[in-house]
């Protein structure tokens, strides 16, 4: 499986000094990006190419 994320570090700030600092695995990320309306779609039985039109979306939608 494939992914991307559009960061490579997190910083946690004013976590208690007698807790445990948490794992990455104890972090979720929230994905934020602009408000484009999405005006087209498309319908397609290759599923590699669909895979590849939402991908582009999500790209579009984290650089704007």
């Amino acid at each position: 499986k494939i992914t991307f994320r559009g960061f490579c570090y997190a910083q946690v700030d004013n976590w208690p000094e007698n807790k445990t600092p948490p794992t990455a695995d104890a972090i979720t990320g929230i994905v934020v990006h602009s408000d484009m309306e999405q005006t087209g779609w498309i319908d397609c039985p290759n599923s590699l190419l669909s895979k590849f039109h939402s991908n582009v979306r999500w790209s579009m939608e984290g650089n704007l």
